[in-house]
């Protein structure tokens, strides 16, 4: 049986973890500063991205400027935004 791994550098979401989800938490200050750590989860990523084993979230919403970061942050704590990304164009 196959399970999916998901690393969470700031957070991981609750109640993700399940018989087919295995949660890791690296902290994002030993990801940049560490570079072997940080270093070996870009790699593993970009093989895994290469391979299709790994897919980028989908884009839910784009919104433009700066002025808009603050509010598409209220936009995910609220829920809007789920299971994808809010991209903000500068």
């Amino acid at each position: 049986r196959r399970r999916g791994h998901l690393v969470g550098l700031a957070g991981l979401p609750k109640g993700a973890e399940g018989d087919d989800v295995v949660l890791h938490s690296v902290p994002i200050k030993l990801f940049h500063e560490v570079e072997s750590i940080g270093g070996a989860l870009v790699a593993w990523a970009a093989a895994l991205l290469d391979k299709s084993l790994l897919l980028p979230p989908d884009i839910i919403d784009v919104e433009y400027g700066l002025d808009s970061v603050n509010a598409g942050l209220d936009r995910m704590r609220n829920g809007e935004i789920s299971r994808g990304k809010l991209v903000v164009k500068v």
